[in-house]
């Protein structure tokens, strides 16, 4: 039976999304200010490329409103085998 290994990401687009920079990025509880060796956020399709280059797959992504119309975080849930 398959083992696996969970990254849980919450994060918002900067603006409207449309260039699909990141604005808040939180990975595994820890928020972060660039990502890997970069010294910068990465936009959505860099961050998944990179992600899925080390084994990573979605298995979940939920979008959440808070009550009062302000910011709008996706939640992602990825996992990769413990024997990557």
């Amino acid at each position: 039976m398959a083992q696996w290994r969970y990254k849980h990401i919450r994060l918002n687009y900067r603006g409207r999304g449309i260039t699909q920079e990141i604005d808040v990025l939180d990975v595994d509880g820890e928020r972060l200010t660039r990502w890997a060796d970069s010294k910068t956020m990465p936009t959505v399709p860099q961050l998944f490329d990179s992600l899925g280059k080390e084994g990573w797959e979605l298995v979940t992504h939920v979008i959440h409103q808070d009550g009062s119309g302000g910011m709008v975080f996706h939640y992602y849930t990825l996992r990769r085998s413990l024997d990557t």
